[in-house]
C-alpha cells in the first residue's frame, strides 16, 4: 500500500492513534458527504475510536447523530436541486418530486373498488331440505 492508501488505524486512540488536531469546521464539512466512521478516521489520520471520543467530548453526541445533523446541509441542497430541475421542466424530476415531497401517488382506477363505502344488497334463497330440484 502507498502512504495515502493506508486503512484507518484501529485501536483506542492512544499513542499514535489520537488525532493531532481535528478542525471542527473541517469535521462538520466532511460530514456533509455521509462518511463512514472508518472513512473519517482515514481522512483525519487517526483511529475510529479517537473520532468517536472527539465527537462525544466536543459535541456531546454520538458520531452517527453528529453525522446526521451535519448532513442536513446536503439534504437541503439536494432538495433544492430537485425542485429547481422540476420547475425548469424536467418531467421525470417533477413526478418524483411531487410523489416524494408532496405525498402524491399514482391512482390506479382499475384497482380501486368502486363500491367501497357504498351500501349494497345481499340476496339469498333458503330451500327446504330434500327439495334441491
Amino acid at each position: 500500500m502507498k502512504g495515502d492508501d493506508k486503512p484507518p488505524r484501529k485501536g483506542n486512540g492512544g499513542a499514535g492513534g489520537a488525532p493531532s488536531k481535528i478542525d471542527p469546521k473541517k469535521l462538520k464539512a466532511f460530514m456533509r458527504v455521509y462518511p463512514t466512521l472508518e472513512d473519517c478516521a482515514a481522512f483525519f489520520d487517526c483511529t475510529t475510536s479517537a473520532i468517536e471520543k472527539y465527537v462525544k467530548r466536543e459535541f456531546g453526541i454520538s458520531y452517527s447523530v453528529f453525522r446526521d445533523q451535519n448532513l442536513a446541509v446536503t439534504r437541503f441542497a439536494l432538495k433544492r436541486k430537485c425542485i429547481d430541475k422540476a420547475l425548469a421542466g424536467d418531467n421525470t424530476m417533477l413526478i418524483w418530486t411531487t410523489k416524494n415531497m408532496c405525498g402524491w401517488k399514482d391512482r390506479d382506477d382499475k384497482k380501486e373498488d368502486q363500491t367501497e363505502g357504498k351500501p349494497f344488497k345481499l340476496a339469498y334463497e333458503v330451500k327446504p331440505k330434500g327439495k334441491d330440484k
